[in-house]
């Protein structure tokens, strides 16, 4: 004789199991989404004024730099559209630097500290491109000019191993 599950313990469970695979996937359009500005897209790469903590305002992007065949991100893009950024702007990009790498590289929130504080380091210099692991995530802090002549920050996070997959639960994707 088999003892039935009763359904209605087994209906939360279904719906919770349900949640928690709906939520590893984010659109990284998102990230970028409030704090000020205007939405825009240039060069494939998603722009919005953000506001600082000094209530000033800081073009910031984000674009999707390499995906699996599945569509999941495996590398992305963070970029402020300036040379060197003040300490509000450094903790802002810092900011959303660890957002998407908590969101689509399942990296933990706890290793934020340690990501602003090489961007606070990295960012003393003009020209610079130099990499970092934080765990299994790979960062590379860029700063450079445009064909224009126009500075930009960049922050390009990469993760080996298969997004969606254990231990890489949490992704992003377009």
């Amino acid at each position: 004789m088999t003892k039935e599950f009763p359904m209605h313990k087994l209906l939360p469970l279904l719906a919770l199991a349900t949640l928690s695979s709906a939520q590893a996937a984010t659109s990284l359009q998102e990230y970028m989404q409030g704090s000020g500005g205007k939405l825009r897209v240039e060069d494939g790469i998603v722009v919005v004024n953000k506001r600082t903590r000094d209530l000033t305002y800081l073009p910031l992007g984000v674009a999707a730099m390499g995906q699996t065949s599945q569509g999941r991100l495996n590398r992305v893009g963070v970029f402020a559209f300036k040379d060197r950024l003040s300490a509000a702007e450094v903790d802002l990009l810092a900011t959303n630097v660890t957002r998407i790498a908590s969101k689509c590289f399942n990296i933990s929130q706890e290793r934020g500290d340690a990501v602003a504080a090489w961007l606070t380091r990295e960012n003393r210099t003009l020209l610079r491109s130099t990499t970092k692991s934080f765990g299994p995530l790979d960062a590379t802090f860029v700063r450079n000019v445009t064909k224009d002549g126009s500075f930009f920050t960049a922050v390009h996070l990469q993760r080996s191993g298969q997004p969606g997959a254990a231990p890489w639960l949490n992704y992003c994707v377009k």
